[in-house]
């Protein structure tokens, strides 16, 4: 059930109000859908899948752009039906379209190699100019109501966008270079929108050390804060007569929905329901808001909130009937002091049916470094949980959504400061008297696959085993083999490998392999550009030299996660199976009964072995 889970996401209005299209995706591929807002909607790409997430309306509201998956090139299809067009001449990948206001452009970004332009063409694809100037990454373009500017965010190549970002604008024709009117070092400036009159802009930004919503006139000048505090907000956007500002706030991993009046005055919450509120949008006549929602309890779905009253609709309904909201787990927000006195905040999830002292503890780690574990619909969460385990999630130093200051207290300290925050963890679970100090299993994907093989060989009396997923193991050869958005990411955290080798060799953990003495469980994606399969295949023949337990499964055609439902499937009953029989060494009953699991066959590796080619496994 949880692999053949839809997920629905970036909900657009029609430009008057009437329609709403989503992207729905379902066994790696997404598709758009589009409907009258109170009705039924339908399938409008079938021959094309939707890349990047990125479909624009047209300002009639008679047709759709978007990026195709297939080629990476821009296509225009009807609202109505119909096969749809290449419109975009441009090599290259081209993705966040946006119309001009007044229909006769369309701006987008294309990336060359390591290259990424902000370019601008005619409605009808036959002319194309490049709007931007310089190594900055451009990201998400916005056009002025007048049709005849642009505004966008850019970070230097270097760094990432919350760590330094600028606000730039650009006449479109002429000879006027690209203008940055908000900026400075060591501050980001994200997600611009000029205001419906073109005189204000608004964004985020932190000056103060926390991202919050921030106002400005569209010269860059009388910059002022409307909602100071130490909560983090995004995706600001003016009401259509440019009277209020809905915004994200995060409470600690909890997405709420709040409104401020432009130009300063008292800020108050709209959707504070618990979960993950995102993607907000106003419906033209200033009365109510469409935006996405999940929670631990149901998957995401397009809700509309009445801004008078507060009362909320269901948009789009992708529950399925099969899973019992009322058996699922919602998360403490919980906190612990490491042993160097930084304050770590996580989510904490316990069995409904639990018995003190004895549950496994699964330490899931999330990726990024800089990312954040958020109170979303997460179903192999639940579907662990439902077995008896005690998962916790540490928002470790260096995690989104805390501030500057927590977000920095990683720079120089990955494979350190977050081992430390992660066996604390541990502790207070145990602390609170949840857990076997024999059954703690380190999880992670991406940066959390790092820490889990870091918390393997720096703390493997802690462990009882460790599950992987697409994690780096030479932070060396990760810059060299990623793609173009993370080139430069360790040595923006970590420093210049020419000048801290001694560093980057002790943090990476394909040097301390022979420290680890617990089996490990590791999956990777054979077309990951993110963590290129070379990492897994590495530790893996270091893993098999020196005769060490582990499982290693490499599925076909996928990236950076699994997208697949038979492999979603495979994967998930492969973790199910590992960690029965290599923490809980079922079939030796359990104390709590729940998993007390049927007896399985074990894993044959010799016919796993042989599986190897048709895997794209080396």
């Amino acid at each position: 059930m949880i692999a053949r889970q839809p997920a629905i996401s970036h909900p657009s209005l029609s430009p008057d109000g009437t329609g709403l299209a989503y992207l729905r995706e379902f066994d790696a591929r997404t598709d758009l859908w589009c409907g009258k807002i109170n009705g039924p909607a339908r399938q409008i790409t079938a021959d094309h899948s939707v890349g990047h997430g990125s479909y624009v309306w047209s300002p009639d509201g008679r047709e759709f752009v978007f990026t195709s998956a297939e080629d990476g090139k821009l296509w225009r299809c009807s609202v109505d039906g119909g096969r749809p067009r290449r419109i975009s001449r441009v090599e290259g990948q081209l993705h966040s379209p946006v119309y001009s206001p007044d229909g006769r452009f369309i701006a987008f970004l294309c990336q060359r190699g390591s290259t990424v332009d902000l370019m601008v063409m005619s409605a009808d694809g036959n002319w194309t100019a490049r709007v931007n100037r310089g190594s900055d990454i451009p990201l998400a373009p916005c056009w002025h109501p007048d049709s005849r500017r642009l505004i966008w965010a850019a970070y230097p190549y270097d760094l990432m966008p919350w760590d330094q970002s600028a606000i730039v604008t650009a006449s479109i024709g002429g000879d006027q270079r690209p203008q940055v009117i908000a900026g400075g070092n060591r501050v980001a400036w994200a997600q611009p929108r000029f205001s419906p009159d073109g005189q204000r802009i608004v964004c985020v930004a932190d000056q103060s050390g926390f991202l919050n919503v921030t106002e400005i006139n569209a010269d860059g000048s009388d910059s002022r804060v409307l909602h100071a505090e130490s909560f983090e907000h995004g995706e600001p956007c003016y009401s259509p007569d440019g009277s209020r500002i809905v915004y994200t706030r995060n409470v600690d991993g909890h997405y709420q929905l709040w409104t401020v009046p432009s130009g300063g005055g008292e800020a108050g919450p709209l959707v504070e329901a618990p979960g993950h509120a995102v993607s907000p949008s106003w419906t033209p006549n200033d009365q109510s808001v469409v935006y996405l929602f999940d929670s631990p309890a149901e998957p995401p779905d397009i809700w509309q909130v009445n801004v008078a009253s507060s009362e909320r609709e269901r948009r789009t309904d992708s529950r399925l009937g099969g899973i019992d909201p009322d058996s699922l787990v919602w998360p403490e927000s919980v906190r612990w002091r490491s042993p160097d006195g930084f304050e770590v905040q996580g989510q904490l999830y316990v069995p409904q049916q639990h018995q003190p002292g004895e549950h496994g503890c699964l330490v899931m780690i999330h990726g990024g470094p800089m990312n954040q574990s958020r109170v979303t619909w997460n179903g192999i969460v639940q579907f662990l949980v439902q077995r008896g385990w005690v998962v916790i999630q540490p928002n470790y130093r260096g995690s989104l959504g805390f501030g500057r200051t927590y977000r920095e207290a990683l720079f120089g300290n990955w494979g350190k400061g977050d081992l430390t925050d992660n066996l604390g963890a541990v502790e207070f679970c145990a602390g609170r008297g949840l857990i076997r100090r024999d059954r703690v299993v380190a999880w992670g994907g991406s940066a959390g696959g790092y820490s889990t093989f870091v918390c393997l060989t720096k703390a493997p009396d802690v462990f009882a085993a460790g599950i992987a997923l697409y994690g780096l193991v030479d932070i060396y050869t990760f810059g060299l083999e990623t793609h173009r958005y993370e080139r430069y990411y360790v040595e923006s955290i970590m420093g210049a490998s020419s000048d801290n080798y001694a560093l980057w060799h002790e943090r990476s953990p394909i040097n301390n392999v022979d420290q680890i003495n617990a089996p490990l469980l590791i999956l990777q994606g054979a077309a990951d550009p993110v963590v290129s399969q070379m990492q897994s295949d590495t530790i893996v023949r270091e893993l098999e030299r020196r005769h060490l337990d582990y499982e290693y499964r490499v599925y076909p055609g996928e990236g950076h996660g699994f997208r697949q439902v038979r492999h979603v499937i495979d994967s998930t009953e492969r973790i199910d199976r590992f960690l029965r029989q290599k923490v809980l060494r079922a079939p030796e009953p359990d104390p709590l009964g729940v998993l007390d699991y049927p007896p399985m066959p074990l894993i044959d590796r010799s016919r796993d072995e042989q599986k190897r080619g048709e895997d794209g496994r080396s």
